[in-house]
């Protein structure tokens, strides 16, 4: 059964030198469930055109995959304790780096959804940034 939601999403990124950056993102969506995965997709416009991207988040178990396309292209995989390669690509080139993935949270209710993914960033071996992101989905 495919549900219209609401998406929040807070994320955190810590550099080297402590100093922290946080991001907000409130979103109608959907949410549906195929097979063993559940899914989440929405869209996000880009402040600074007008371009849109477009979002997928795939669940299951202890991975996640967060999927865009649009004026951002990436693919990131969040497996818990393992590392992946990921490539992220911006109007402004591609990044190239590993994630890290020390824990996902998943408690799904009737009424909502609860994800927490604790993860680094490294990009040649060397750690850029230490990062938490809390997603929660509500029904409309």
């Amino acid at each position: 059964m495919e549900k219209e939601v609401l998406i929040t999403i807070n994320g955190t990124h810590t550099d080297p030198d402590n100093i922290t950056d946080t991001v907000s993102l409130k979103v109608l969506g959907q949410y549906f469930v195929r097979g063993e995965f559940t899914y989440l997709i929405y869209e996000e416009k880009v402040d600074e055109s007008d371009g849109i991207i477009k979002s997928m988040i795939k669940l299951h178990d202890d991975c996640a995959v967060v999927t865009k396309r649009g004026a951002v292209d990436s693919s990131m995989v969040y497996k818990l304790g393992e590392d992946t390669f990921n490539h992220y690509a911006t109007p402004y080139g591609v990044l190239k780096m590993d994630i890290h993935t020390d824990e996902i949270m998943i408690i799904e209710t009737e009424d909502r959804i609860d994800i927490t993914i604790e993860y680094y960033m490294a990009t040649k071996g060397s750690r850029i940034t230490t990062c938490s992101m809390e997603i929660v989905v509500t029904p409309l």
